[in-house]
């Protein structure tokens, strides 16, 4: 299951367990054959040549080095947020881009940004970069899943950019673009069932996973809600997880990084409302 599926899952349970019953209404589905994808075989069959073309070998991918990698949390505030907004749409006026960004988007930039630049991405070596997240395509399947299903229903997106893009002046605004006509185009993807083009996870730099509309704080099985949540199972350099943090508005992101990077990157993202 995915983490749509999991968090709602888990709040069910925390329900029936306050409830002593399966509240009405709660009733989850998880079962993957009723997702209805056009051209599913060739699809399956497509991906399948891609992922694993040595079939029957399978080259598994080698095991992550976590004596090499850090992970730490952090909590992003609404007036954080808002100021990074803020700043993306002052970038945005001078490329007549003025759509407003959402908060996916420009938390996703900016986290993109600082990691790019504690992985020594600049705009004079203009090495190329990408971003691997996801849609949640429940509503955007024909016809749009139940509400009720729990199952995994993620379409992988790519995002590439370079040195050059991402640390111009107007690189935050820009960036913010970048990633919402890609979420644009595999949402249109998505409803005509077509297959993504995707690269080899090898040319990511950051994996960003969930979402900050998840509402991990919300789960209380009788004794109140969580004190903290943090995201356990993360295994690659460049790995970031988001859901919504415990107060109101803000953002909590867990990030995996070198230890080298991580001091760099702490020091970038915390550091730009000093840029403004």
């Amino acid at each position: 299951m995915d983490a749509t599926g999991k968090w709602k899952f888990i709040n069910c349970w925390a329900k029936t367990c306050c409830n002593g019953a399966v509240p009405s209404g709660l009733n989850l589905l998880h079962d993957r054959v009723v997702i209805k994808y056009p051209n599913m075989d060739v699809l399956k069959n497509e991906t399948l040549r891609d992922v694993a073309p040595n079939l029957p070998k399978i080259d598994p991918y080698p095991s992550p080095n976590h004596k090499q990698l850090i992970q730490r949390s952090f909590t992003v505030d609404a007036t954080t947020i808002q100021l990074l907004k803020q700043q993306a749409m002052q970038e945005k006026g001078a490329t007549h881009s003025l759509s407003p960004p959402t908060t996916f988007e420009v938390l996703g930039a900016h986290i993109w940004i600082s990691i790019a630049r504690a992985m020594g991405i600049t705009s004079e070596n203009n090495k190329p970069t990408v971003l691997i997240s996801f849609v949640d395509g429940r509503l955007f399947l024909p016809p749009p899943m139940s509400p009720a299903y729990t199952g995994n229903c993620l379409f992988r997106f790519d995002v590439a950019s370079s040195g050059t893009r991402l640390m111009a002046t107007d690189g935050l605004g820009r960036t913010c673009d970048c990633i919402a006509e890609t979420v644009k185009t595999a949402k249109d993807i998505i409803k005509r069932g077509n297959k993504m083009n995707l690269g080899s996870l090898d040319e990511m730099n950051v994996f960003l996973v969930g979402s900050n509309r998840l509402e991990v704080y919300e789960a209380d099985f009788g004794w109140g809600k969580p004190c903290l949540i943090v995201h356990a199972s993360m295994n690659h350099d460049g790995e970031v997880a988001i859901f919504a943090g415990k107060e109101k508005g803000t953002v909590q992101l867990t990030v995996k990084l070198n230890y080298e990077a991580m001091e760099k990157f702490v020091h970038v993202f915390q550091g730009f409302k000093s840029h403004l």
